[in-house]
């Protein structure tokens, strides 16, 4: 396994972004905390980035948004289970694309950048749904991933919240501000 696929897997100081879904149904999916989006938003908001990302790496059209704002929706939870679940399927799809599109041996240096990109893009806010997960008490299965994550003081996600960036410590009960 290469360092890209290991990267979108969700290997080394990445949270598997392939789990960061399990066990969670729209309602949570739909909460808000602290003004941020909900998951709902930031499943949506990185399926549009994997996509963008895995059409330039495929070579197709590519037309970026004039505006961040279009990457986001503006609906902040789901209509039912079935979209939930469709979405879920639309992002893992998308992920193990891009996963056997790094596994190529001979992937050039512009591909290799999208696929950092990509990379980058997902663990920033798959720390973010790790988050919100734990305070809405719904995600208590990260300590299973892998066992470099269960040594007393691993800090698993950091996200940037209010302009600041929280590092959570799962052996600890509360956030951490760092600078």
């Amino acid at each position: 396994m290469n360092h890209l696929t290991k990267g979108l897997y969700g290997e080394n100081a990445h949270v598997n972004v392939l789990t960061i879904f399990d066990g969670l149904d729209e309602g949570q999916a739909g909460e808000v905390i602290f003004d941020q989006h909900s998951i709902w938003q930031l499943l949506n908001h990185m399926i549009y980035w994997q996509d963008y990302v895995l059409r330039l790496l495929k070579e197709e059209e590519t037309i970026p948004p004039k505006h961040a704002s279009e990457t986001w929706p503006s609906e902040v939870k789901t209509l039912n289970e079935r979209t939930w679940l469709a979405a879920v399927d639309k992002f893992t799809n998308g992920l193990h694309e891009a996963i056997r599109l790094a596994k190529n041996e001979h992937v050039d240096s512009n591909s290799q950048e999208h696929l950092i990109s990509l990379i980058s893009h997902n663990s920033y806010h798959a720390g973010q749904v790790v988050y919100i997960r734990r305070y809405l008490g719904c995600y208590d299965h990260i300590r299973h991933h892998s066992p470099h994550r269960t040594s007393p003081g691993y800090y698993a996600c950091l996200v940037d919240v209010d302009e600041l960036i929280w590092s959570f410590n799962f052996d600890m009960d509360f956030p951490i501000v760092i600078r």
